[in-house]
């Protein structure tokens, strides 16, 4: 007999993601992680930190605390390259997977986000008058071509990132694409959030 729980959280909509993009975007990094490697080699390979009778090395202590922010970059630069390597690498399964009661984002090195639909913000351009952050050409298109055609935008208490835009930045899908695949759950939620809670039964 198949648990009510499990029915709840197996997915109605699944986005897979690009580990094509994700190893363009390592290759990205990686070219700013070798010029700064390079220039913190540069420098302070010929740095010469031993005191002697004539020096206290003060100027190469000075050179060195300039330059720190070089290997500091350099170091946050290749992290962020293997970071998108590893994504493109994963083993596991990775994906967008949205159910009747959550979204759960799989992202690999960027960890596993799950997020309650009930909290979710969940709004079309059109819903979104004088908002000025989302505004744009496509806020005047028909409400049912941004329905069929655009992600809502999708907030969420618990994320500092819009959701909407972490989807598409991971997804191997256009847009279009992740508005179809997706427009099975979103109308779910979104009809879940205004039908009225059940009534209490008297006693």
């Amino acid at each position: 007999m198949m648990h009510h729980g499990s029915e709840h959280s197996s997915p109605i909509a699944a986005l897979p993601v690009s580990r094509t993009r994700a190893l363009t975007r390592a290759l990205v990094w990686v070219a700013p992680a070798a010029v700064l490697t390079v220039a913190t080699l540069s420098i302070y390979r010929w740095l010469n930190f031993v005191p002697s009778g004539v020096s206290n090395r003060i100027v190469e202590y000075s050179i060195a605390a300039i330059a720190l922010p070089l290997p500091a970059a350099a170091l946050w630069t290749a992290l962020n390259a293997l970071r998108w390597l590893l994504f493109a690498l994963w083993p596991a399964k990775l994906g967008v997977f949205a159910s009747k009661t959550d979204l759960t984002l799989r992202l690999g090195p960027f960890g596993v986000r799950s997020f309650d639909a009930a909290r979710l913000d969940i709004r079309y351009l059109f819903e979104l008058a004088g908002d000025e952050d989302d505004a744009g050409f496509e806020g005047f298109l028909p409400e049912e071509q941004q329905r069929e055609t655009l992600l809502p935008r999708m907030v969420h208490p618990n994320s500092k990132q819009p959701l909407h835009r972490v989807i598409l930045c991971f997804s191997s899908a256009s847009e279009l694409d992740a508005a179809r695949i997706l427009r099975p759950a979103l109308d779910h939620w979104r009809a879940a959030a205004i039908s009225p809670a059940p009534a209490l039964g008297r006693v």
